[in-house]
């Protein structure tokens, strides 16, 4: 049932930080599993987590992925170590810059709502 509140959109400031925190929660509930500290240096996981930031966020949600990603990261690890978080940086930086992240396939998207169609 929708009521009156929801058809009042968030603007600006709010739509993004609405949407930071639902990317944030998402992934933190996705990476859950891996939030044991043997994980916390694993270039898997990190690869993994920029991954699913390049493709959940768009240019014009304006959401820096890398300071994204660093929250994500000290929360899942439960870390403030400065030393940790600089060096986890590092690695994000050097995978953006250096476009070591793909994005998902406009095909795959296709194919998996197509399967999802006509299979289910």
């Amino acid at each position: 049932m929708q009521t009156t509140i929801d058809l009042i959109p968030l603007r600006n400031t709010l739509s993004r930080d609405s949407k930071y925190n639902k990317i944030k929660i998402a992934v933190l509930t996705q990476l859950e599993e891996f939030a044991d500290a043997k994980y916390k240096s694993n270039p898997e996981v990190i690869l993994h987590l920029i991954t699913i930031l390049e493709n959940l966020i768009e240019k014009k949600d304006k959401i820096d992925k890398l300071e994204l990603a660093v929250n994500i990261f000290s929360e899942l690890f439960k870390t403030t170590d400065v030393a940790e978080i600089r060096a986890f940086s590092g690695i994000v930086e050097f995978l953006l810059d250096n476009k070591q992240v793909k994005k998902i396939g406009s095909m795959k998207y296709v194919s998996k709502y197509a399967r999802g169609f006509f299979c289910g």
